[in-house]
Protein backbone atom coordinates (compact mmCIF):
# COMPACT_ATOMS: atom_id res chain seq x y z
CA UNK A 1 0.00 0.00 0.00
CA UNK A 2 0.94 3.63 -0.68
CA UNK A 3 1.83 5.50 2.62
CA UNK A 4 -1.90 5.12 4.17
CA UNK A 5 -1.22 8.24 6.36
CA UNK A 6 -0.31 10.22 4.20
CA UNK A 7 -3.11 9.49 1.69
CA UNK A 8 -5.70 9.60 4.25
CA UNK A 9 -5.20 13.12 5.01
CA UNK A 10 -4.98 14.24 2.36
CA UNK A 11 -8.22 12.47 0.51
CA UNK A 12 -12.11 12.35 2.25
CA UNK A 13 -13.41 9.35 3.00
CA UNK A 14 -15.54 8.76 0.17
CA UNK A 15 -12.31 9.10 -2.06
CA UNK A 16 -10.56 6.97 0.51
CA UNK A 17 -13.05 4.29 0.44
CA UNK A 18 -13.17 4.40 -3.08
CA UNK A 19 -9.51 3.64 -3.29
CA UNK A 20 -9.74 0.39 -0.38
CA UNK A 21 -12.06 -1.06 -2.83
CA UNK A 22 -9.77 -0.94 -5.85
CA UNK A 23 -7.03 -2.22 -3.83
CA UNK A 24 -8.93 -5.27 -2.26
CA UNK A 25 -10.39 -5.71 -5.90
CA UNK A 26 -7.03 -6.16 -7.27
CA UNK A 27 -6.00 -8.14 -4.27
CA UNK A 28 -8.52 -10.33 -3.58
CA UNK A 29 -10.54 -11.08 -7.27
CA UNK A 30 -12.33 -14.19 -5.58
CA UNK A 31 -14.52 -11.33 -3.80
CA UNK A 32 -17.35 -9.17 -5.82
CA UNK A 33 -19.46 -6.76 -4.87
CA UNK A 34 -16.89 -4.90 -3.10
CA UNK A 35 -17.75 -1.78 -1.02
CA UNK A 36 -16.25 -0.11 1.61
CA UNK A 37 -17.57 2.52 4.50
CA UNK A 38 -15.06 4.77 6.15
CA UNK A 39 -16.04 5.90 9.44
CA UNK A 40 -15.71 9.35 10.79
CA UNK A 41 -12.01 9.44 12.42
CA UNK A 42 -12.02 9.45 16.29
CA UNK A 43 -9.92 12.54 18.03
CA UNK A 44 -8.33 10.10 20.71
CA UNK A 45 -7.58 7.55 17.70
CA UNK A 46 -4.73 7.24 15.09
CA UNK A 47 -6.11 5.02 12.70
CA UNK A 48 -8.81 4.59 10.07
CA UNK A 49 -11.89 2.09 10.54
CA UNK A 50 -14.32 0.86 7.85
CA UNK A 51 -16.47 -1.53 7.00
CA UNK A 52 -15.88 -4.38 4.07
CA UNK A 53 -18.64 -5.72 2.23
CA UNK A 54 -18.74 -7.99 -0.16
CA UNK A 55 -19.74 -11.70 -1.72
CA UNK A 56 -17.55 -14.78 -1.97
CA UNK A 57 -18.61 -17.41 -4.85
CA UNK A 58 -17.87 -21.33 -3.53
CA UNK A 59 -19.49 -23.52 -5.52
CA UNK A 60 -22.81 -23.16 -5.98
CA UNK A 61 -23.36 -21.34 -2.89
CA UNK A 62 -23.00 -17.13 -2.71
CA UNK A 63 -21.98 -15.77 0.63
CA UNK A 64 -22.08 -12.21 1.85
CA UNK A 65 -19.24 -10.60 3.87
CA UNK A 66 -18.62 -8.29 6.64
CA UNK A 67 -15.59 -7.46 7.82
CA UNK A 68 -15.23 -4.40 10.21
CA UNK A 69 -12.11 -3.36 10.12
CA UNK A 70 -9.12 -0.41 11.79
CA UNK A 71 -5.47 0.02 10.42
CA UNK A 72 -3.23 1.77 12.71
CA UNK A 73 -1.58 4.77 10.93
CA UNK A 74 1.28 4.77 13.71
CA UNK A 75 2.46 1.36 12.82
CA UNK A 76 -0.06 0.09 9.99
CA UNK A 77 -1.48 -2.73 12.25
CA UNK A 78 -4.23 -3.73 10.46
CA UNK A 79 -7.32 -5.69 13.15
CA UNK A 80 -10.23 -7.20 11.15
CA UNK A 81 -13.13 -9.06 12.58
CA UNK A 82 -15.89 -10.69 10.21
CA UNK A 83 -18.81 -12.84 9.90
CA UNK A 84 -20.40 -14.67 7.31
CA UNK A 85 -23.98 -13.56 6.29
CA UNK A 86 -26.36 -16.36 4.26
Amino acid sequence: MDCLQSISSQINKDQLANKLANWIKAFEPRLQSVSVEVFDRKAQSNSIEFSLLATLRTGDTVHSLVFDSNISLANQKVDLEGQDIV
